[in-house]
């Protein structure tokens, strides 16, 4: 009996192990495109989204960009200091990620309601650090003790007021520390949104020559 016997094994591996290898690089290369372009979303957000000049209140003193101007301003410059960016390789996926973990960004990026509970406590200039920030962020205005009053201005407001301390004595009246209110809404400023349009040719122009090169053999 005339018979033919053809073992295609061994060729079989070498073509697995051929692809295998040519997987792993392609990865390897996704993750240094998204590298940069994560870190180039990064810098955009830090020195456009999160850049905006500040503006001077008389009654809040130094406080952030203008809504429409689709930036925050640094007024504390904590959002800048926790930004970063990450890259994540999961099997066949490569993820990029930019980011903060303060939660006032994301809702500054997206737009929305703050509630308090019950009331939001906004301070005022006489209520600020040089840097911005809360004098008392982390503790109760009751920790100001007979320090502090709270009732409404004549404009109907319900305010927090310094009384009795050397400052108001000097002023001749109280000093308004806290406007305290039920809730408040913020526009969408669309920092991130705006970084990754603003870096649509590079993230095209990065993976589009990725694609090809794995097309034509990596």
């Amino acid at each position: 009996m005339a018979s033919l016997r053809i073992v295609g094994a061994a060729n079989v591996s070498r073509v697995a192990d051929n692809l295998g290898k040519r997987a792993l690089l392609l990865r390897k290369r996704t993750a240094q495109a998204m590298e940069r372009v994560v870190k180039s979303i990064e810098r955009e957000v830090k020195v456009k989204g999160l850049g905006g000049s500040s503006r001077e209140n008389s009654l809040f003193g130094k406080i952030g960009a203008a809504p429409g101007s689709g930036q925050l301003s640094q007024v504390t410059g904590t959002a800048r200091k926790t930004l970063v960016s990450r890259v994540f390789t999961q099997l066949t996926k490569v993820v990029g990620v930019v980011g903060t973990p303060l939660a006032y960004v994301a809702m500054h990026e997206f737009g929305g309601e703050v509630r308090g509970n019950p009331l939001l406590r906004i301070p005022t200039k006489f209520s600020k650090k040089n840097s911005g920030q809360d004098r008392l962020q982390g503790r109760s205005a009751r920790t100001l003790g007979d320090k502090a009053r709270a009732w409404r201005s004549r404009a109907g407001n319900l305010f927090v007021w310094e009384i009795g301390t050397a400052r108001a004595k000097a002023a001749g009246r109280p000093i308004p520390l806290y406007l305290l209110k039920p809730s408040v809404t913020l526009k969408k400023r669309g920092m991130f949104k705006r970084a990754l349009r603003a870096n649509r040719n590079l993230i095209r122009n990065s993976f589009r020559g990725l694609f090809a090169s794995a097309r034509g053999g990596v």
